[in-house]
C-alpha cells in the first residue's frame, strides 16, 4: 500500500512519520520499529501502531514542541564553542534543548536510553548505546545551529 504519513507542525519545524509495509518510517527510509521487531498490520489501510509505539511518538512529539519553544524564544543565541570545525556550532540552547527532550523522555520511560548530540561523550559510551538492546532515541536538539544563530528560522528539533 502507499505509505501514509502523518507529520506534526511544531514550533521550529516538521516531526514526520510514515508507515509502510508494516513499518514506520521517517521521510527519507529510516525505519522506526519496536526492539521487538513487530510489523505493523499493513491491510486494509494505515494501521494504528502498537499502544508501545503510540506513547512513544506522542512523547517524541511533546517532546519536540517543547525544545521547539525554547528555540523560538531564544532564536540569534550566541554561539559558546566551535566543535570539530568552523560551521559546527554550539550554543547553551542547544545543550538546554537537549535537556529538555531528555527529562520528556525519561519521565515517560526510564528504561529507554538517549543519545544527545551534545552528550555524546566517547565513540565507545555512542557505540555501546547503538548497540544495546531496546529503544533508543537519537537527538540533534537544534539540527541547523547555523541558521538558528543567524536568526534564520530554518532550524529543527530532530528527534
Amino acid at each position: 500500500s502507499a505509505a501514509a504519513a502523518a507529520t506534526v507542525a511544531g514550533a521550529a519545524g516538521r516531526f514526520a512519520v510514515g508507515r509502510r509495509n508494516g513499518a514506520l518510517r521517517r521521510p527519507g527510509g529510516l525505519r522506526l520499529r519496536p526492539p521487538s521487531g513487530r510489523r505493523l498490520a499493513a491491510v486494509g489501510g494505515p494501521a494504528e501502531p502498537p499502544p508501545e509505539t503510540a506513547a512513544v511518538l506522542r512523547v517524541a512529539e511533546a517532546a519536540a514542541r517543547a525544545a521547539g519553544l525554547l528555540m523560538v524564544a531564544k532564536v540569534g543565541a550566541e554561539v559558546v564553542q566551535v566543535k570539530d570545525y568552523a560551521a559546527d556550532l554550539l550554543t547553551a540552547v542547544d545543550t538546554e534543548c537537549e535537556e529538555v527532550i531528555r527529562k520528556t523522555v525519561f519521565e515517560a520511560f526510564e528504561d529507554h536510553a538517549f543519545l544527545g548530540e551534545e552528550s555524546v561523550g566517547s565513540r565507545e559510551a555512542m557505540d555501546a548505546l547503538i548497540a544495546g538492546a531496546g529503544w533508543l532515541w537519537v537527538v540533534d536538539p537544534i539540527d541547523g545551529t547555523t541558521n538558528f544563530v543567524s536568526g534564520q528560522p530554518m532550524s529543527a528539533v530532530s528527534i
